[in-house]
C-alpha cells in the first residue's frame, strides 16, 4: 500500500514487514551478529574461554555501528525531503548507456528502498544523481558582469 502526503509529496510504503529488507542487502543485521556470537561460543576453547568483556565490547561496537547506519539513513531521508519543490539538475545513464542530464523541480520523494529517490519531471532518480541545486532567484555571475 502506498500513501502520499499531499502537503509534502513524500511517498511512504506501509503494510509490509519487509520495509527495511532488500534483496541486495550486504550488511550484517542483529540476527547475523547473534549467529556469529553463538558460533564463537560453540567453537571456543573450553580450557581458555573468552572473557565476558570481549562479548560486551563486541555487542557495544555492533550497536554503535547500527546506530550510525540508522542516523545516516535518517539524514538522507531528511535531505531528500528538503529538496521537494527545489530546482535541481540530475544526471544518470539511460538504458542505452548514454549520459543524460535533466533539470526541473523535485516533485516528490520515494522511500520504498533503503535509499530515498526523487521524482524530477516524472522520472525517478537516485538521491546520488543530484548534481546541482539551482537557485533561480540568485543572479548569475555573467548577469552581474554585464550589468556593470
Amino acid at each position: 500500500m502506498t500513501t502520499t502526503n499531499s502537503v509534502y509529496g513524500v511517498n511512504t510504503y506501509a503494510g509490509s514487514s519487509k520495509l527495511n529488507q532488500s534483496s541486495h542487502n550486504t550488511s550484517l543485521n542483529m540476527q547475523d551478529f547473534l549467529q556469529l556470537l553463538v558460533a564463537q561460543l560453540t567453537n571456543q576453547n573450553v580450557l581458555e574461554p573468552m572473557d565476558n568483556t570481549d562479548f560486551i565490547a563486541q555487542m557495544a561496537q555492533f550497536t554503535m555501528l547500527q546506530s550510525i547506519e540508522t542516523l545516516s539513513q535518517v539524514g538522507n531521508t531528511q535531505y531528500a525531503a528538503s529538496l521537494i519543490g527545489k530546482n535541481v539538475i540530475v544526471a544518470a545513464y539511460d538504458s542505452t548507456g548514454k549520459y543524460m542530464q535533466d533539470q526541473g523541480l523535485v516533485e516528490s520523494v520515494n522511500l520504498f528502498d533503503e535509499q530515498p529517490s526523487i521524482i524530477v519531471n516524472g522520472k525517478q532518480y537516485n538521491l546520488a544523481s543530484v548534481m546541482q541545486i539551482v537557485n533561480e532567484t540568485a543572479s548569475q555571475p555573467e548577469e552581474q558582469a554585464s550589468a556593470q
